[in-house]
């Protein structure tokens, strides 16, 4: 059986690579933006601690990215990710590591919401299609052929709104 330990590097090697990747160009505060940085111990071992000299606010390699104020490493980052891009059951990506149901699921269902946020908070550009409908949450069941679904809120006519139990749902398609 396969582990994680098979392709993943160690929390190390992934630490020096993010590192790498965020840093290519030179240090840079991540609150200010000035290059007047300098090193302030170390993060969970293996991440750096920095301290701003223009704005004296500290962060570290993780500050800012999607994985801050995340207790799980960027190596199991990685492996959850992985394995959840291949569609696998949160019980069977648990099982590969030897984690916790419970905290596998936590874990995924952080690194879901991350990285839609992530999705979300980008500019659109170019051409953008905008598009409103007004859903009704007032039918509840499903629709049989015997009989109709169930009818609960308020039944006032016109365009939906909060009030008249049918909020508006928008999409947007770059």
């Amino acid at each position: 059986m396969l582990s994680i330990d098979d392709f993943l590097p160690s929390e190390e090697r992934c630490a020096e690579v993010l590192r790498a990747l965020r840093w290519g160009d030179g240090i840079g505060c991540v609150w200010c933006g000035s290059r007047d940085v300098v090193k302030n111990g170390s993060y969970m071992h293996w991440y750096q601690k920095y301290t701003c000299g223009s704005c004296g606010r500290s962060f570290n390699d993780k500050t800012g990215t999607i994985f801050e104020y995340s207790k799980m490493g960027v190596r199991e980052w990685l492996y959850i990710a992985r394995e959840l891009q291949k569609n696998k059951s949160i019980n069977r990506i648990s099982r590969d590591p030897g984690e916790k149901v419970q905290a596998c699921h936590e874990d995924s269902s952080m690194i879901m919401e991350r990285v839609e946020t992530g999705k979300f908070l980008e500019r659109l550009s170019g051409v953008v299609e905008v598009d409103e409908m007004y859903v009704s949450v007032g039918q509840k069941g499903t629709r049989c052929v015997s009989r109709g679904p169930r009818k609960r809120g308020l039944k006032l006519r016109g365009r939906g709104t909060w009030e008249k139990d049918e909020p508006p749902i928008m999409g947007l398609l770059e």
